[in-house]
């Protein structure tokens, strides 16, 4: 594999000065919390500390968040048990999770990397760029999703399967047992490591049974490679909008940004793989993962997070072979990938470019009006907001004071809504919708947060105005993000101002 001998001294040193630059990169640059689906799951942490349970739990599949009105339970419970216990606020528990969730990617793909090829060097180099890859570095920095609990431990899942590859063992399927059932707690991703497991029992009747020479598994790996790469393509399988020209274009740019300059060693690692003779299982196996789970690459919000662990797995096998060579100018080649790999996740890591780059964390004014709302307003009114990301970041720190009648299931978890008289629809599970949706979804028009965008988005509706409708919801309240003005604020115009920072203001409505 590598001929470089490294001391136990020297791996010790190294890998501590790994665990001291995913600290250092991970700490905030930024006052606040970042991101959108982190406060979502911050107001449901809170409800469970508040309520001492967890109301959107109405039957079985709603742990799993595979039911309406619902949320995957894993993150939420973790980090309201770590919030109680510890006795600090939630904001600072999701930062020091995330820290220790970006640490422990360096765990898990160290595992993975071990389990494929059992050199320290290749450990190093795989753990080094799978913990600093902004894939991972996105969620695992103030900022907490299901997404990124599912990517750290995706690589433990693939490592177990590899194990009980090898050999058998009960225990092993234990372990994927558990780890499935932690993963489905944590996102619908899930779907994809049941995939791998019965893909792993499949491969494992006929490792011994298919034998190939070197040219025809050449030629079927090609084939491979290329059916899953163009089918969805062909097919329009995830392509939602727009050219399927353009939408490949953007794909490319979205795991550019997921993996780093990087990527530029992709091509040359799964090739390496391909044409390398013989292979071992693990490697055959990997390289058949991969290429399973090519096609998920085109859903442009959740793809790339799948199959990051591979991207990164074959760009270290081609790193690696930059650095064993005896030419002295790939080992400058190699440091100065290196050295621009870290500068790209760091800038990336502490700012945003584009759209993005005004609201990507919350700021003071959106801070210190939950602040106050959560010492003034009584958690047993309720309210609206007319931005989404607004009301969640503010909804997070108001800690329910008032509730916010926003989304399904936060509704549900304050008990806006009741689920059980929302008409639902069933989805099959030969469909695409029955894995990204989850097998029930509601009616059109049942979706209480689809009624109330409606409604800010209007000033007048039917001769009346919009908030003279919202009594009909028993609204108390009205957050207005001024960043984000909406035709009812000018309804709103003679009801009592009761605070303003410039950025949020708050009106009593009723």
């Amino acid at each position: 594999m590598l001929n470089v001998k490294v001391t136990q001294k020297n791996k010790i040193i190294l890998f501590l000065l790994l665990i001291l630059l995913n600290a250092i990169i991970r700490i905030p640059s930024i006052h606040h919390e970042k991101g959108n689906d982190s406060f979502l799951i911050h107001i449901l942490s809170n409800s469970i500390t508040t309520f001492g349970e967890a109301n959107w739990l109405t039957n079985f599949p709603s742990i799993f968040g595979l039911y309406p009105a619902s949320y995957a339970s894993g993150l939420p419970f973790i980090l309201s048990g770590i919030s109680q216990i510890t006795n600090i606020e939630m904001e600072i528990t999701i930062l020091l999770f995330s820290v220790v969730l970006g640490l422990l990617s360096l765990y898990t793909s160290y595992l993975l990397g071990g389990i494929i090829y059992n050199n320290f060097i290749f450990k190093f180099i795989f753990s080094l760029f799978f913990s600093l890859s902004q894939g991972v570095l996105i969620f695992t920095t103030w900022e907490i999703s299901s997404r990124g609990l599912f990517i750290v431990l995706f690589p433990l899942h693939i490592y177990l399967l590899i194990k009980c590859l090898n050999k058998f063992d009960i225990r092993i399927i234990i372990l994927i047992l558990i780890n499935t059932a932690l993963l489905f707690t944590t996102h619908n991703f899930a779907y994809f490591a049941v995939y791998l497991f019965g893909f792993m029992i499949f491969y494992s009747l006929f490792k011994n049974k298919v034998k190939l020479s070197h040219k025809i598994s050449i030629i079927l790996y090609t084939i491979l490679f290329l059916i899953f790469s163009l089918l969805p393509f062909l097919k329009r399988t995830l392509i939602v909008s727009g050219s399927k020209y353009s939408w490949m274009i953007t794909t490319a740019v979205i795991e550019t940004r997921f993996v780093g300059p990087l990527i530029i060693l992709l091509i040359g690692g799964i090739s390496y793989l391909v044409l390398k003779y013989p292979k071992k299982i693990e490697e055959s196996f990997i390289l058949f993962c991969s290429i399973a789970l090519i096609p998920i690459i085109y859903s442009q919000i959740y793809g790339h997070y799948v199959w990051l662990i591979f991207s990164i797995f074959f760009i270290s096998i081609s790193f690696r072979n930059i650095i064993v060579t005896k030419q002295k100018y790939n080992k400058i080649f190699a440091i100065l990938l290196i050295i621009f790999f870290v500068a790209f996740s760091s800038f990336y890591n502490h700012w945003r470019t584009g759209q993005n780059s005004r609201d990507w964390y919350m700021d003071d004014e959106t801070f210190s009006s939950g602040i106050w709302a959560k010492e003034y307003i009584n958690d047993t009114v309720s309210g609206i907001g007319n931005s989404d990301v607004t009301v969640r970041r503010f909804l997070a720190i108001s800690d329910g004071h008032p509730n916010i009648l926003s989304e399904d299931v936060v509704a549900n978890t304050y008990g806006l809504i009741n689920v059980s008289q929302m008409s639902l629809i069933q989805n099959s599970p030969l469909s695409m919708n029955f894995y990204f949706d989850g097998p029930y979804v509601l009616e059109p028009g049942q979706s209480i947060d689809g009624k109330i965008n409606w409604i800010i988005q209007q000033q007048e509706i039917d001769g009346r105005t919009s908030h003279e409708i919202l009594r009909n919801y028993n609204v108390d309240y009205f957050i207005m993000d001024t960043n984000n003005p909406t035709p009812i604020f000018n309804s709103l115009k003679n009801k009592m101002l009761i605070y303003d920072n410039k950025r949020i203001q708050i009106f009593i409505i009723n």
